[in-house]
């Protein structure tokens, strides 16, 4: 009989004890709401004075100007790292009032007007046209600019890029000259400042930002912005295409607000007089791009 109480006691213990794991416990819980994460912002803005365009007529050898600064502002909340290219350079050629070089009714120089049956930025095909004589000669497309052909093959010529797609039907003419000259003999200097006058750059007093296609070097900086740098003019046609990246250029611009957030690109000319008559370029007219981007900084 003790035996037996014994066991039931033991069974009873056990289912105590198990009974134990599921009672309740005490607990208090808060939350934290509306939590939310926001992306900053790059925001990068041309302006005043010189506008977002650069306009220069009746040019002549020998002539020069200031053709007044851009300012540059980052209006984002990030810090960012400028770059900067100057691309789609189109040399156009005269219509032929004031010079005959490429006029395309008397120019035995000058082949076409031929359609382009497809492209890229540096290719052209065209199916009816035999190109592969073409090699070291100019395509021209109008609108386009011309560019001197590297590869050519029956259906196909290669060369630098215009920065735009040769499209299908798309005109073109070939030619045994360049067409349009004034890439060659217009000169810019570009130079940058953290302030209008161009005396300083990062704060430090007489120094700016000159940039050549070498790359960029600091130069001495200016009493006022129509002072000179002496040297440092370079023709519109060798800066096409470089590519002056955050890390060549060195520029940090800060978020909105801060200092540091505008900078000033300024930009003098002078067309190359080559001390003969020379009537190449007259008439002839060259357009390009200046890109400007910013990029999120380390």
């Amino acid at each position: 009989m003790k035996k037996i109480l014994g066991l039931s006691v033991a069974a009873l213990l056990v289912i105590a004890m198990v009974g134990g794991g599921t009672w309740a416990f005490f607990q208090d819980t808060e939350s934290s709401t509306g939590n939310a994460l926001q992306a900053g912002t790059l925001d990068l803005t041309l302006g005043e004075p010189a506008g977002e365009t650069i306009n220069i007529e009746d040019g002549y050898p020998g002539a020069s100007g200031n053709a007044g600064y851009f300012t540059l502002t980052n209006i984002g909340s990030l810090a960012g790292d400028l770059s900067f290219v100057l691309n789609n350079v189109i040399d156009t050629e005269s219509n032929g009032v004031t010079e005959f070089e490429h006029d395309t009714t008397t120019d035995t120089g000058l082949a076409g007007p031929y359609t382009a049956t497809g492209g890229s930025e540096t290719t052209l095909q065209d199916t009816v046209v035999d190109l592969s004589s073409f090699l070291g000669s100019f395509v021209t497309v109008p609108g386009k600019g011309w560019r001197e052909i590297t590869t050519a093959t029956e259906n196909e010529i290669q060369f630098a890029t215009f920065g735009t797609t040769v499209a299908e039907d798309d005109v073109y003419y070939i030619s045994t000259t360049k067409v349009g000259e004034l890439s060659e003999f217009a000169t810019i200097r570009l130079w940058i400042s953290d302030n209008n006058e161009a005396t300083t750059l990062n704060g430090t007093t007489d120094k700016v930002l000159t940039l050549t296609p070498d790359g960029p070097t600091f130069t001495a900086g200016v009493s006022t912005a129509s002072g000179t740098f002496g040297d440092h003019y370079y023709s519109v046609a060798s800066f096409a295409g470089i590519e002056f990246d955050a890390t060549t250029l060195g520029l940090t611009m800060q978020e909105d607000g801060e200092s540091g957030d505008t900078l000033y690109v300024f930009v003098d000319w002078i067309i190359v007089d080559p001390g003969t008559e020379n009537n190449t370029y007259q008439g002839d007219s060259v357009e390009f791009d200046l890109e400007f981007t910013l990029k999120q900084a380390d």
